[in-house]
Protein backbone atom coordinates (compact mmCIF):
# COMPACT_ATOMS: atom_id res chain seq x y z
CA UNK A 1 0.00 0.00 0.00
CA UNK A 2 2.62 2.09 0.77
CA UNK A 3 3.90 2.28 -2.74
CA UNK A 4 0.90 3.23 -4.76
CA UNK A 5 0.36 6.00 -1.61
CA UNK A 6 3.71 6.75 -2.61
CA UNK A 7 3.03 6.45 -6.47
CA UNK A 8 -0.54 8.62 -6.76
CA UNK A 9 0.67 11.48 -4.29
CA UNK A 10 3.33 11.73 -7.42
CA UNK A 11 0.67 11.61 -10.02
CA UNK A 12 1.47 8.29 -11.20
CA UNK A 13 -1.28 5.75 -12.67
CA UNK A 14 -1.42 3.13 -10.49
CA UNK A 15 -2.82 -0.57 -12.48
CA UNK A 16 -3.83 -3.37 -9.86
CA UNK A 17 -3.77 -6.64 -11.29
CA UNK A 18 -6.66 -7.88 -9.10
CA UNK A 19 -7.41 -11.32 -7.80
CA UNK A 20 -11.18 -10.46 -6.74
CA UNK A 21 -11.55 -12.81 -4.35
CA UNK A 22 -9.12 -11.02 -1.97
CA UNK A 23 -11.73 -8.05 -1.57
CA UNK A 24 -12.98 -10.38 0.63
CA UNK A 25 -10.26 -12.39 2.63
CA UNK A 26 -9.92 -11.45 6.22
CA UNK A 27 -7.53 -8.30 6.64
CA UNK A 28 -8.60 -7.06 3.17
CA UNK A 29 -12.23 -5.62 3.83
CA UNK A 30 -11.20 -1.52 3.38
CA UNK A 31 -8.82 -2.60 -0.28
CA UNK A 32 -11.68 -1.48 -2.02
CA UNK A 33 -11.89 1.71 -0.39
CA UNK A 34 -8.60 2.08 -0.48
CA UNK A 35 -7.67 1.35 -4.26
CA UNK A 36 -10.86 3.44 -4.77
CA UNK A 37 -9.15 6.48 -3.01
CA UNK A 38 -6.13 6.57 -4.64
CA UNK A 39 -8.12 6.00 -7.89
CA UNK A 40 -6.20 2.35 -8.96
CA UNK A 41 -7.28 1.32 -12.29
CA UNK A 42 -8.50 -2.28 -11.15
CA UNK A 43 -8.07 -4.94 -14.30
CA UNK A 44 -9.34 -8.66 -13.18
CA UNK A 45 -10.92 -11.48 -14.94
CA UNK A 46 -12.45 -14.69 -15.13
CA UNK A 47 -11.14 -17.53 -17.15
CA UNK A 48 -14.68 -17.91 -18.51
CA UNK A 49 -18.68 -17.24 -17.79
CA UNK A 50 -19.54 -19.89 -16.56
CA UNK A 51 -20.35 -20.84 -12.71
CA UNK A 52 -19.27 -24.62 -13.47
CA UNK A 53 -15.77 -23.56 -15.60
CA UNK A 54 -14.89 -21.08 -13.37
CA UNK A 55 -15.21 -23.20 -10.32
CA UNK A 56 -13.21 -26.14 -12.21
CA UNK A 57 -10.22 -24.17 -13.01
CA UNK A 58 -9.78 -21.92 -9.89
CA UNK A 59 -11.51 -24.07 -7.09
CA UNK A 60 -15.03 -24.14 -5.25
CA UNK A 61 -16.96 -20.80 -4.90
CA UNK A 62 -14.14 -18.93 -6.82
CA UNK A 63 -17.13 -17.98 -9.05
CA UNK A 64 -18.98 -16.03 -6.58
CA UNK A 65 -16.44 -14.31 -4.30
CA UNK A 66 -15.31 -13.14 -7.45
CA UNK A 67 -19.13 -11.77 -8.73
CA UNK A 68 -19.17 -10.25 -4.94
CA UNK A 69 -15.65 -9.03 -5.25
CA UNK A 70 -16.80 -7.26 -8.68
CA UNK A 71 -20.02 -5.76 -6.70
CA UNK A 72 -17.96 -4.15 -4.12
CA UNK A 73 -15.92 -2.56 -6.79
CA UNK A 74 -19.09 -1.45 -7.85
CA UNK A 75 -20.20 -0.06 -4.71
CA UNK A 76 -17.48 2.27 -4.64
CA UNK A 77 -18.03 3.64 -8.17
CA UNK A 78 -15.66 0.84 -10.25
CA UNK A 79 -17.34 0.42 -13.64
CA UNK A 80 -19.71 3.42 -13.33
CA UNK A 81 -19.55 5.78 -15.70
CA UNK A 82 -18.78 9.59 -14.52
CA UNK A 83 -16.66 8.08 -11.28
CA UNK A 84 -13.35 8.15 -12.33
CA UNK A 85 -12.59 4.54 -11.54
CA UNK A 86 -11.54 2.28 -14.36
CA UNK A 87 -12.78 -1.37 -13.92
CA UNK A 88 -11.50 -3.71 -16.97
Amino acid sequence: RYLVERATREGYKVIDRCNLTVLLEPGQEDLAAFLAEHKVQVVASLPCYAESNVDEQRGRGVFERSIKGLQLLNSFGYGVEGSGLELN
